[in-house]
């Protein structure tokens, strides 16, 4: 695939894929970023049954990848994907059933499952339509417009509907997005790259080249659970009129990595754009942190999108870079196990430490100082193995 494209970014495969990621992405938004005030308005549910919950769908998604990346690689991305999709589809739809906490645990657990198939199906089928030295700004490219979409538009406009129409709306409208990227993929002309002899073990399912990476990645995704489930309590909190303005902040400073990341691939690429991604992070997160207040908080916002920006390409593609295409399924569901690792603990962790403090404030600050950990490992350990390792 890829190398029959030489050094072409925008063929026409790799834009289809785009168009069903930013699909299959908003579909997945309009409902997990009105989980957190469903759990608090609908069910009177605390900080820490947000935290909770959160951490059972990925808790779910963490035991499913190493199947997931096996199946990428067995079965292919397409039919992967598909079922991926579908299974997402009929978990939202349940929703609509009004479930108990103990219900919506159940619901939410199991949509791991379609969270993990669907992540590294779309994540490899993006590295296919690439060329090798592209890798990077074509993810990026990528990370930046779905986290624009999921992150930003998709919040927005879901906070919009649920003020006027509810949240049965929005889990309808969510299974409406999610059939459009079925049937894009059904119509996709890609010839899918696939091995049905290989056998299912932990050689088949996992890539140790990449564990260096996974664990980083699972240090700074511990913060993730505090933009995507506590930002908008934490909105409410200050006294922000729409919930959806911080996502707005945090979208524009991702947009703005776009041409950023095509430069920092052609100086000294990676070792610039992953201390400058981790320092970005850090420095987001202290301003909300340490300064109560909306002005700071927006641009806590603004700056750690730039950072996830540049930190969703960089290490990704580092990855990518250190397999053959052949493995890129276990590569990918390799690097998103420390994702979902990281994303466990940090909203069980940070659902706590809002619980303790009577304040979602804390959340911010604690995060930046333990960004200290990935800062240095990044350093002295990730960029030197990299530097050995890649192809």
């Amino acid at each position: 695939m890829q190398e029959e494209k030489g050094k072409q970014l925008w063929n026409i495969e790799f834009i289809m894929v785009l168009i069903i990621s930013c699909f299959s992405m908003c579909g997945s938004s309009f409902v997990t970023n009105i989980m957190s005030t469903f759990i608090v308005d609908e069910l009177n549910g605390t900080a820490a049954q947000v935290g909770t919950l959160y951490s059972l769908m990925i808790f779910c998604a963490f035991l499913s990848r190493p199947l997931s990346g096996f199946l990428v690689d067995r079965i292919g991305r397409k039919k992967t994907l598909l079922t991926a999709m579908a299974l997402s589809t009929i978990l939202n739809l349940l929703l609509l059933t009004r479930p108990n906490f103990f219900q919506l645990s159940v619901l939410r657990f199991l949509a791991g499952v379609p969270f993990a198939l669907n992540s590294i199906s779309l994540a490899t089928l993006i590295a296919d339509t690439l060329p090798r030295e592209r890798l990077a700004e074509g993810i990026g490219v990528n990370a930046v417009i779905t986290a624009i979409l999921g992150s930003v538009v998709a919040p927005y406009l879901s906070f919009w509907f649920l003020d006027r129409y509810g949240y049965a709306f929005n889990f309808i409208f969510s299974a409406i997005l999610t059939v459009i990227a079925m049937a894009l993929i059904v119509i996709l002309k890609y010839t899918d790259i696939k091995n049905p002899s290989i056998p299912f073990s932990v050689k088949t399912s996992f890539e140790p080249k990449v564990g260096w990476i996974s664990l980083i990645l699972a240090l700074f995704f511990a913060g993730t659970p505090i933009i995507g489930s506590f930002s908008p309590l934490y909105a409410n909190e200050l006294g922000l009129a729409s919930r959806g303005t911080f996502f707005v902040f945090y979208g524009v400073g991702s947009l703005l990595t776009i041409p950023f990341n095509q430069r920092l691939v052609k100086k000294n690429w990676p070792n610039k754009a992953a201390m400058l991604a981790l320092f970005l992070l850090t420095a987001g997160f202290a301003i909300i942190g340490f300064i109560r207040s909306i002005p700071a908080f927006l641009m806590g916002g603004f700056i750690i999108g730039t950072g996830f920006g540049i930190a969703s390409s960089t290490f990704q593609a580092m990855a990518l870079n250190m397999v053959s295409q052949e493995e890129r399924g276990k590569c990918n569901a390799t690097t998103q196990l420390g994702c979902d690792l990281g994303a466990v603990i940090g909203s069980t962790a940070f659902g706590y430490v809002a619980e303790a403090t009577g304040s979602y404030q804390p959340q911010f600050s604690a995060n930046a100082i333990f960004m200290l950990v990935p800062i240095l490992l990044t350093k002295f350990v990730v960029l030197p193995h990299f530097q050995k390792k890649h192809l």
